[in-house]
């Protein structure tokens, strides 16, 4: 739930952690109530942000990989776990 405070006026997330039932509150700055606004109403199945379906995503990556000449037989979650090794690198965590 999104909140918005009677005492100062500021916006909160308000949730329990699923795990733990725990109640969660997180204020929310102007850059992100920004992005809200921006995408308010652009979802139509009760989320905050559009989510794009998988076969969209798939059809994105291929068009990606098309685009850069590669032509292996990759899939989104083939390329999600690529990107976490990446981090994973990068970082120095392995």
């Amino acid at each position: 739930n999104i909140v918005r405070s009677p005492l100062d006026g500021d916006v909160w997330i308000r949730t329990r952690r699923q795990k733990t039932n725990v109640e969660v509150n997180v204020k929310l700055l102007d850059i992100p109530l920004q992005i809200l606004d921006k995408y308010s109403g652009l979802s139509n199945n009760g989320c905050l942000f559009p989510i794009p379906s998988h076969v969209y995503c798939c059809n994105q990556l291929k068009t990606i990989m098309k685009r850069c000449g590669i032509d292996k037989h990759v899939t989104w979650h083939v390329a999600k776990h690529r990107e976490i090794r990446k981090y994973q690198i990068t970082n120095r965590l392995v």
